[in-house]
C-alpha cells in the first residue's frame, strides 16, 4: 500500500469547499472541543452556513472566535486495491455572526441553490416566513491546506 496523496492548490481546496456535501465545524469548549456537521457555501475567502438564533452552538460561536472545519470532497474506495481515493481541506478561520439582511439572504440563496436547487421558485416566500428567526455565521478563511489522493480507476 504505497502513500499517494499529496497536497493539492489553493484553488483546488476551495473547490472542495465548494463541492462537498457537508463540513464539519469545531470550537473549543472548556476541554473538549464542540464539533458539529453543517451545510456551507463559499463567497470568494468566506464561508457560509446558517443556524438556529439559541443552542449550545450559537453560545460558542462569537464574533472574532477561531474555528477548524473540515470539507471532504470526492471519495470512492479502490476496486482493486486497499485504499481510498479522496479529497480533503481543512480551514482556520474567524466567525462572524452576519447581521445584515442583504448578506443573510445573499447566503441563504447561495446555501438553497447548493442543496435545493429545484425549490428556488419558493425561496423569496420561505425567506420572508424564516428570515427572522435564522441566523448566518460567515467564516472568514485564514488559512487553508487541502489533500488528494488520486488513484487509477
Amino acid at each position: 500500500m504505497r502513500r499517494r496523496d499529496r497536497e493539492i492548490s489553493r484553488d483546488e481546496g476551495l473547490a472542495v469547499i465548494d463541492k462537498c456535501e457537508y463540513a464539519v465545524l469545531s470550537v473549543a469548549d472548556g476541554e473538549v472541543p464542540y464539533s458539529v456537521p453543517l451545510s456551507v457555501c463559499r463567497s470568494g475567502n468566506d464561508v457560509y452556513f446558517h443556524s438556529a438564533m439559541a443552542g449550545r452552538k450559537t453560545e460558542l460561536l462569537a464574533d472574532g472566535t477561531k474555528v477548524r472545519m473540515v470539507f471532504v470532497g470526492d471519495v470512492r474506495a479502490a476496486e482493486d486495491e486497499f485504499t481510498t481515493a479522496y479529497e480533503s481541506a481543512i480551514a482556520t478561520g474567524e466567525i462572524s455572526l452576519v447581521r445584515t439582511d442583504e448578506e443573510k439572504i445573499a447566503a441563504l440563496r447561495m446555501l438553497s441553490e447548493k442543496y435545493c436547487p429545484a425549490n428556488m421558485r419558493d425561496f423569496d416566500a420561505e425567506i420572508g416566513r424564516s428570515l427572522s428567526r435564522t441566523a448566518v455565521y460567515r467564516v472568514s478563511l485564514l488559512s487553508l491546506t487541502a489533500k488528494a489522493k488520486r488513484i487509477n480507476k
